[in-house]
């Protein structure tokens, strides 16, 4: 397009007559030169316009001012007066929103307490039965919650198990973790947990840090009597590991042998779960049903509290 002007402007410059080859090239070359630096000019400057003249990118964010340059729309912008207005609007904005979604959550604690009130009423609701007679019976719901069971139990102190340690035995420790389990229903957590869901093997106690925790396969039990004890588990179970390492070498064969071929197994899985706790949790299935099968049973604890009264 601009050569096309430079040359319409060289054409249009030419007067109307009669001029030889000769005549006409020294008449281009001196209008040629004065038109050649205005051409340039009007180049430069639409160049320029194109590459800068771009409003959608060049208008401020925050108070829709436009801008031919990107550089004067940017320098703009770190002084635009608007700008700490609609930071501050933002701000508040945010506040609101987290208030709302405070007042949201409270309800909905009032709404689970309001809940929890309406089936500690329906527990303890009398029943009413008709006789023959047409006369009335009325009998109290004396069921214990599972948090009242707790509440007169002993706390659990993660500490009592190093002073049990020396009744952690070579029968225990030949089976493992479900050994550890049940050392630790035989003697620290002895009748300190009851069996609260026998069909999700979880159970309830309390510590000395919590009134009450319901723990789902008696994970959190386990894993923190082991974390906080595995040295001692790996000593005991390395030393037992190396007796039987020395018997399987004179049973070569038999019963007996395969005995200790299996408790080997059960003793290196545990001391590899001991040496792995802080990173591995253990879930283990057999060990769940150990604490749910040596917890007190709530249900026979609610047939004794109906039984008194």
């Amino acid at each position: 397009m601009l050569k096309f002007i430079y040359k319409l402007m060289i054409i249009r410059s030419v007067p109307e007559m009669d001029l030889d080859l000769n005549e006409y090239n020294i008449y281009f070359n001196i209008v040629g030169k004065k038109y050649f630096n205005i051409y340039l000019k009007i180049s430069l400057c639409l160049l320029y316009i194109f590459i800068n003249m771009n409003l959608d990118n060049n208008t401020c964010s925050f108070c829709n001012k436009k801008f031919s340059t990107k550089s004067n729309c940017t320098k703009h912008q770190k002084i635009c007066k608007l700008k700490n207005n609609i930071e501050v609007e933002s701000i508040e904005s945010l506040k609101d929103e987290l208030k709302k979604k405070d007042d949201q959550l409270r309800q909905k604690d009032e709404h689970i307490e309001f809940l929890k009130s309406i089936i500690e009423t329906y527990v303890n609701k009398p029943t009413i039965t008709y006789n023959n007679n047409n006369s009335i019976n009325t009998t109290t719901n004396n069921n214990l919650t599972i948090k009242q069971i707790v509440s007169k139990l002993d706390p659990i102190d993660f500490q009592d198990i190093k002073e049990y340690m020396d009744n952690y035995n070579n029968n225990y420790i030949d089976e493992g973790a479900k050994g550890f389990a049940k050392f630790l229903c035989d003697y620290p957590f002895k009748d300190k947990f009851v069996t609260s869901d026998f069909s999700r093997n979880t159970i309830a106690y309390k510590t000395s840090e919590s009134d009450f925790i319901r723990d789902p396969e008696s994970s959190y039990l386990i894993n923190r009597s082991i974390k906080e004890n595995k040295d001692e588990i790996i000593e005991k179970s390395e030393n037992r590991l190396d007796s039987i390492n020395k018997k399987i070498k004179i049973f070569s064969e038999g019963n007996e042998f395969d005995d200790y071929i299996v408790k080997k197994s059960d003793i290196k899985k545990h001391i590899n779960i001991a040496e792995n706790i802080s990173s591995e949790k253990l879930s283990d299935k057999e060990v769940s049903n150990v604490f749910k099968n040596k917890g007190i049973d709530i249900r026979q604890k609610n047939i004794e509290s109906n039984c008194i009264t």
